[in-house]
């Protein structure tokens, strides 16, 4: 709108449930707060556009800010809606989490293949293998934690002898 991108992961429900005069503003950034910090600051960002009357008072927060929820989902969240200035998309490199992932030696083969294909067989050493969702399994995770639980995968089904190649050298 008037040369600058406006990038939502659901612009068609915000236009839907609001009418055509909704303006909308997009604020992206990374923060080490963590959820609760966040959710409180969320909050306040609610109270203050409820005040000053550009969000209706019983629309949830959830409606008009939208979370990365572990560091995988910032891959998928840079992978489809990642601008640059010319409205060309950025992809999962641009991803700081994919930066932290290269500079441990992946390459973006392997971390493309997680991303889109994230059910994997986990080893955790209990004596029983767990076939979980990278994406589900790591919410709330940060950065360290994503790259401890890539070294627990035993077995992803689409990239396997790739996958096991690369996990030789770490």
């Amino acid at each position: 709108y008037d040369g600058v991108w406006i990038v939502n992961y659901d612009i068609p429900a915000l236009l839907h449930k609001n009418n055509a005069g909704t303006d909308i503003a997009v604020m992206a950034f990374r923060t080490r707060m963590g959820y609760p910090r966040f959710f409180e600051m969320a909050g306040r960002m609610r109270s203050e556009l409820v005040a000053g009357n550009l969000l209706r008072r019983n629309l949830p927060i959830s409606r008009a800010v939208h979370i990365s929820w572990s560091p995988f989902e910032q891959l998928l969240d840079s992978r489809d809606y990642l601008l640059d200035s010319s409205g060309q998309n950025l992809g999962l490199a641009a991803s700081s989490f994919a930066t932290f992932l290269r500079e441990k030696g992946l390459d973006m083969a392997i971390i493309t293949g997680l991303v889109e294909h994230p059910i994997c067989r986990f080893d955790y050493n209990l004596g029983a293998h767990s076939v979980q969702n990278l994406l589900d399994l790591c919410e709330g995770f940060n950065y360290t934690d994503g790259w401890n639980i890539i070294q627990r995968i035993e077995a992803q089904k689409v990239l396997p002898r790739l996958f096991v190649s690369a996990r030789r050298t770490w």
